[in-house]
């Protein structure tokens, strides 16, 4: 019986002291020093306690706690945002950004082998000219939709994108990520075919409106970019076995078995990117095409890398749960499936229903 927390990777917030080779001895120093605080001298003030290690703990329902940075996209001079449409542009904008890191890293000095892994991704091969994908440490360059009000009702929906995100899926590399969040302050954002400056970031606070719709806590959370699933949905051919007309009950045998293999690969992205099994398990999933979002286009018309493109997609709207099957506030940023380091599979926090 009770609450079971786990010890995960120290951040930079992480407080809790635990103990290390040599803590013992420290500590018999420290009460030794207490003892001798007080002299014929006056008032000398204990030794510090150095000798130890901090730890995070984090509750199995929790979601992992990851640093982010936002910058704002602005005109060359400055004198307003610069939009990108989030559907046809925003993986060239991911590329962009990342391609900034990569410049300035390659200028501090950082070795092309600590480049591919942390910046682009990638490490080497075995097979001469054929690179293989890492997925830890490394950044996540996310490029963030507006949720903005519109209509004579101002509901609120997906707009273009004004801002993007510095982030990443693992532990281990919080210093790399305070560097590279510097490093991309004021950096200009340049298409590489061109040799044309098409936006100037700006780093832009946490509390920022926008910012919050990708980070703050929430229970429901829906899509702004589709999510790629890690692999294929329908490797029974269940699609084309229901196109030649059988009974009833063999169609409804074979949406079960499509959905539930859609259902899995879901589940299987959240544990993936991070999120505990427990979170994934009991999260309540629906999918579709269309997006869950006003102004969010049909997942398969945003673009995708190449080597993504055979996979299915989806817009996929979430209601976190907890094991008793109750609403669970998750806080963001959120984003999980292929191509999730340059913001498929993107989320935005649903405003929460009325009681």
């Amino acid at each position: 019986p009770g609450e079971r927390w786990l010890p995960c990777e120290a951040t930079e917030d992480a407080n809790s002291r635990t103990p290390m080779t040599g803590t013992l001895a420290s500590l018999t120093e420290r009460y030794a020093s207490f003892l001798r605080r007080v002299s014929s001298e006056g008032l000398v003030p204990p030794q510090v306690m150095t000798c130890f290690q901090q730890v995070a703990y984090r509750h199995p329902e929790e979601s992992p706690r990851r640093p982010f940075a936002v910058f704002s996209l602005l005109k060359e001079d400055a004198s307003g945002f610069r939009p990108f449409d989030t559907a046809r542009q925003a993986l060239t904008l991911a590329g962009m950004t990342r391609h900034a890191v990569k410049r300035s890293a390659l200028q501090s000095g950082w070795e092309g082998a600590k480049v591919n892994a942390f910046v682009l991704g990638h490490q080497a091969s075995d097979n001469p000219g054929k690179e293989l994908a890492v997925e830890a440490p490394r950044f996540a360059f996310i490029p963030l939709p507006t949720i903005e009000a519109r209509g004579p009702g101002k509901a609120r929906a997906a707009g273009a994108i004004r801002r993007v995100m510095l982030t990443t899926f693992s532990g281990g590399c919080w210093k790399e990520f305070a560097w590279a969040k510097r490093a991309l302050a004021g950096q200009d954002l340049i298409n590489e075919d061109t040799g044309e400056i098409v936006a100037l970031l700006s780093l832009i606070p946490s509390g920022d409106r926008v910012v919050q719709d990708y980070t703050q806590s929430a229970s429901t959370w829906a899509t702004v970019t589709p999510v790629v699933l890690p692999g294929y949905d329908d490797p029974s051919h269940c699609r084309l076995r229901l196109r030649k007309n059988a009974d009833a009950e063999t169609q409804r045998q074979l949406l079960s078995r499509l959905q539930g293999r859609i259902e899995g690969l879901l589940r299987k992205a959240m544990v993936q990117a991070g999120f505990p099994k427990i979170l994934a398990e009991h999260a309540e999933l629906e999918w579709r095409k269309s997006g869950f979002w006003p102004g969010a286009d049909l997942a398969d018309r945003y673009g995708v890398p190449q080597h993504l493109k055979r996979y299915p997609r989806y817009h996929v709207k979430i209601v976190w749960r907890d094991s008793a099957g109750e609403p669970l506030q998750v806080r963001g940023p959120i984003c999980f499936g292929g191509g999730r380091f340059y913001g498929l599979g993107l989320f935005a926090r649903l405003p929460e229903p009325a009681r």
